[in-house]
């Protein structure tokens, strides 16, 4: 959890913040709409329906969930029930709430993708404004006032500096509509000779994405890249082959519609037009973490891994899948919320 929140969080300890919330219910289409109460204190939730105007769900322990992860437009797992954050639901939580949760935009520019795990790694760690964290346009200055900011980390002159950020309120608004509402500029996945990756929600959720991103690109060249939040019935499509073969199916669907994840068309580096799903594979490991850390200590779902549900990493089995798989990620029409 970043220093802010936990500022905010010993402050009002014992404090109850409040959202409102909505869920479609994926069978009937409905929207209901909920007031969803976090209580700091013990890490508890409670649920209010507010059509019917009466308790949904009594206060009760959920440690999946911490204040961090309540913001406006955030989708949270609720006992199966995935809950997109509308609103505060009161003043006093808008008032301790909003000034840590405003937005930017971050452009991560051609440069700066050699080193786009690093970058990843250093704005889930440091969690501030992007203009704090990139520091000067100039590299040359940025290395002399603020050296561990990604410009003088990565930047090589006042063009080429690693990444461009939003330097007012204003701008990020206007940016952020250009490049994730707009999306008038074409994809680049190639989807041929390529295999899938996703990295999971908890990994994401731990700020672990960065360094496992960095590792793929030792190996392999990420041609596509995209974080995306599957509804549960994007999980359950994409998981559809597991369907009635794996005991965790739905452990998995739950897993993987859990928050953020980082969808990644992979492609070999040494030879591109080998087919990479193979040697990806065995990259991520076995799908239990426990096994891998016995038999690939150095692979991917070893390092990152919980367990056989929370494994780091997905990755495509089968080599005829990899160019199917990132057409689902890539070209498909989602589900929207």
């Amino acid at each position: 959890m970043s220093s802010k929140f936990q500022e905010v969080e010993t402050k009002n300890d014992g404090a109850r913040f409040a959202f409102n919330v909505k869920w479609k219910d994926p069978m009937t289409d409905v929207v209901w709409k909920y007031q969803l109460f976090f209580y700091t204190h013990d890490n508890s939730i409670e649920m209010f329906d507010i059509k019917n105007q009466r308790l949904f769900l009594r206060r009760v322990t959920y440690p999946d969930i911490s204040l961090e992860h309540l913001f406006i437009g955030s989708i949270v797992n609720v006992f199966t029930r995935q809950l997109l954050v509308e609103e505060y639901g009161d003043e006093f939580t808008r008032r301790n709430l909003q000034q840590i949760q405003e937005r930017t935009l971050a452009l991560v520019k051609p440069d700066g993708v050699p080193n786009i795990g690093k970058i990843i790694e250093a704005i889930c760690c440091k969690r501030m404004r992007a203009s704090h964290i990139l520091s000067p346009t100039s590299t040359e200055v940025a290395r002399m006032k603020a050296p561990s900011s990604l410009r003088a980390q990565f930047g090589t002159d006042c063009t080429r500096n690693a990444v461009h950020g939003a330097s007012t309120y204003e701008s990020a608004a206007k940016e952020g509509h250009f490049f994730f509402a707009d999306r008038t500029f074409a994809p680049c996945a190639k989807c041929f000779n390529v295999t899938l990756g996703i990295v999971k929600p908890h990994t994401v959720t731990s700020g672990a994405a960065g360094a496992l991103i960095d590792l793929i690109l030792e190996k392999y060249n990420i041609t596509a890249m995209e974080m995306i939040n599957f509804t549960r019935p994007n999980a359950e499509e994409f998981y559809e082959l597991y369907r009635g073969v794996v005991p965790d199916y739905y452990a998995m669907t739950h897993e993987l519609s859990s928050g953020d994840a980082i969808a990644m068309e992979i492609s070999s580096k040494e030879c591109p037009e080998s087919n990479p799903v193979k040697s990806f594979r065995e990259y991520c490991g076995p799908p239990d973490p426990a096994m891998a850390r016995q038999l690939r200590p150095q692979s991917l779902r070893a390092q990152f891994g919980i367990n056989k549900v929370k494994n780091g990493i997905h990755c495509t089995d089968l080599p005829e899948d990899g160019e199917l798989e990132c057409k689902f990620m890539f070209t498909h029409q989602w589900t929207t919320y």
